[in-house]
């Protein structure tokens, strides 16, 4: 093989690598849809191409798990939990455990126990989302947004609101709260709103840090440090 050869041989090879290397940046930022309930465990961008309704919600609608550099990105749609009440187990609309990097955004989550439930997490971001309850009574606690063990977490421009009833009294120890944060580092909300929360003795406090520190409120925290902590004003029951 002569040089010239040679020569047009790497150029070639060059140009197939860098070909590979398009292809591979492209498919990456190419969203996987979803249109239905799902189980999460790759890498990726992932955005909702319809409304999800559940009806039975024996498991999160949307578990991301064991995984990292994840994009949840609703795309404006939402998911609703259809079912009535259901008095002897939690339903929680997405649940990320053991994930590092995520970002949820432009989603909406009605009508679950627990909007987002996260463990074990880090470099979580929750942006342009609203998470509604239904105001009526849960098993355990419930929150729009509940976060334990996590690193690093930034929720902004989020609506959370219909958290609780203060009608339902059979379970005494029943906590609902717009957010809560246990064993959370570096924690930044901002540009939130918290609307419309009960519990078992009426209406909790709709401002920005309501009893914070303790177990009732529209913001409970158990050992969490905060980074920013500015929420616009919240509405009135």
């Amino acid at each position: 093989m002569g040089v010239y050869d040679c020569v047009i041989f790497v150029f070639s090879l060059l140009l197939l690598l860098l070909g590979i290397i398009i292809n591979e940046a492209a498919a990456k930022d190419t969203p996987e849809y979803i249109s239905q309930c799902v189980t999460i465990s790759l890498p990726g961008h992932y955005m909702l191409v319809q409304h999800i309704t559940v009806a039975d919600a024996s498991i999160p609608c949307i578990l991301v798990s064991k995984t990292r550099d994840v994009i949840l990105d609703g795309n404006g749609h939402f998911m609703t939990y259809t079912h009535e009440p259901d008095y002897e187990r939690q339903i929680t609309g997405i649940s990320i455990i053991d994930v590092i990097n995520i970002t949820v955004t432009d989603i909406m989550v009605d009508s679950f126990d627990t909007g987002i439930y996260a463990m074990n997490v880090q470099d979580l971001i929750i942006t342009f989302s609203t998470i509604k309850g239904t105001n009526s009574y849960c098993v355990e606690d419930c929150s729009g947004i509940a976060i334990e063990g996590a690193t690093n977490v930034t929720i902004m421009d989020t609506l959370i609101s219909n958290f609780g009833n203060s009608d339902w009294t059979p379970n005494l120890n029943q906590s609902c709260l717009g957010m809560y944060f246990s064993h959370v580092t570096a924690l930044t909300v901002q540009s939130c709103t918290i609307q419309n929360i009960k519990g078992r003795r009426g209406p909790l406090a709709d401002g920005p840090i309501a009893n914070i520190g303790g177990i009732a409120g529209g913001i409970a925290v158990v050992s969490t440090s905060f980074g920013i902590f500015q929420t616009s004003p919240l509405g009135t029951s």
